[in-house]
């Protein structure tokens, strides 16, 4: 599909090209909304006596839907799927993908066995649900909601600004493995909850940047955009937020509107806080955003943050209590598998060099390193080479491995931390 439709960035970083998350949610969700509004049609139809107009059609032999996107001619692509012929007994669906692709390729043969192409989703009734309207005011904000099941979305700086002393932080809680990082942002929400301070400061600041952003909507219209709620079935707007930065957009509110001409109703509701990266995949399914705050840039930039923090180290000068007092003694494989995974033997480093120690034992270790991109690309070879090498090799043990890089004449960082797969922690 990426090489069949017109030219579109569907991934955020290099390493995900392939995957192309975006895509993939795309056509999954298209294809979720596609099944609802033939539900509908069909129930519509029945009540209505006659033949329901599907957007997902099917032939004796062949299945068709429309994927919404389009390629370089402008001409639909759409899904084709060919009928179980059940020759095949491992397979047991109704119907098998065949490709995707337009009326006028070669599948104008199976194209033309259908009385009529199907049309693509269609997600909003009214105009009114794609646009903002500032004489509402501004949404209504459940606090509860937001900080309570969702602070780990906000920028940390903004979080942690005015925080209480008492409260014991983590540099990088993005890091931690997925147990021990949701119970700090639980831990988190409620110390912000229970100091009235540290509270009405980050509720205080939300509402300037609220304010400020419908000052921006009411300037220009664009700056809310649409986005599709597939749990609701229901079209919502996403308002952009500068919560660490007034001049840089860091998140976005999801606001759910409202609307009862005859009861007079015409309110708006903060349902939640999206990254910019959340707000990108929900807003694609529409349209690709025509946004001056939205942009494929602003949205890469917010995710490499977020990485930096994901694969950044946490720096102590605390000693940390050794989690297994009496290790049992190292496989004798070990040692043999780390010389070909480290630098070279003999590196020289000066004494503001760091010294990293890694731990073995219930987690994994990533990396981002600070280098050229020719020694970048040697060091992480090494390094995983030496993860693999040490899962070969050890089960619980610990182990204390001094790692020095110099790049000519600057002093590089390795810098490691832990995510929960097999057991790498990294202390400075």
């Amino acid at each position: 599909m990426r090489k069949r439709a017109l030219p579109e960035r569907w991934y955020y970083n290099e390493s995900d090209k392939e995957r192309s998350y975006i895509l993939r949610n795309y056509i999954f969700r298209t294809f979720d909304r596609l099944l609802h509004e033939d539900e509908q049609e069909t129930e519509a139809a029945e009540a209505e006596k006659r033949e329901p107009l599907l957007k997902i059609i099917e032939s004796e032999e062949y299945a068709i839907w429309n994927t919404g996107l389009v390629d370089n001619l402008y001409d639909p692509i759409y899904a084709f799927f060919k009928r179980n012929d059940r020759r095949n007994a491992n397979i047991t669906q109704k119907w098998i993908f065949l490709c995707f692709n337009t009326a006028n390729s070669q599948m104008n043969t199976t194209t033309s066995r259908f009385r009529e192409l199907p049309r693509k989703a269609s997600y909003f009734q009214n105009q009114r649900e794609l646009l903002y309207d500032t004489s509402a005011g501004e949404p209504m904000l459940n606090w509860e909601h937001l900080i309570g099941d969702n602070i780990e979305r906000f920028p940390l700086g903004f979080v942690m600004e005015g925080a209480n002393k008492d409260f014991v932080a983590e540099e990088h809680p993005h890091a931690l493995p997925p147990e021990e990082r949701k119970a700090y942002f639980r831990r988190l929400a409620e110390a912000i909850n229970a100091d009235a301070r540290w509270k009405r400061r980050l509720t205080n600041d939300f509402k300037e940047a609220l304010h400020t952003t419908l000052a921006r909507v009411d300037w220009n219209y664009k700056t809310a955009i649409p986005v599709y709620y597939p749990r609701e079935q229901k079209m919502q707007l996403l308002l952009p937020l500068a919560l660490e930065n007034s001049d840089v957009v860091d998140a976005a509110l999801l606001c759910n509107h409202r609307f009862d001409e005859t009861q007079g109703v015409n309110n708006y509701e903060g349902r939640t806080i999206l990254t910019l990266a959340m707000a990108y995949d929900n807003a694609r399914l529409i349209a690709r955003p025509d946004s001056n705050w939205l942009t494929f840039n602003a949205v890469q930039k917010s995710a490499e943050r977020e990485e930096e923090d994901l694969l950044a180290p946490k720096f102590s000068t605390a000693p940390r209590p050794n989690p297994r007092p009496n290790p049992p003694a190292l496989p004798a494989a070990l040692p043999a598998a780390l010389p070909a995974a480290l630098p070279a033997a003999g590196t020289v480093a000066s004494q503001k060099s760091p010294h990293l120690g890694v731990k073995v034992g219930d987690f994994s270790m990533e990396c981002s390193l600070f280098l050229s991109q020719k020694a970048e690309s040697e060091a992480k070879y090494r390094i995983r080479k030496l993860k693999t090498n040490m899962r070969n090799a050890v089960n619980t043990h610990s182990l204390c491995i001094p790692m020095r890089i110099r790049e000519k004449n600057t002093h590089i960082l390795v810098l490691s931390r832990c995510l929960a797969l097999d057991n790498f922690a990294v202390e400075n």
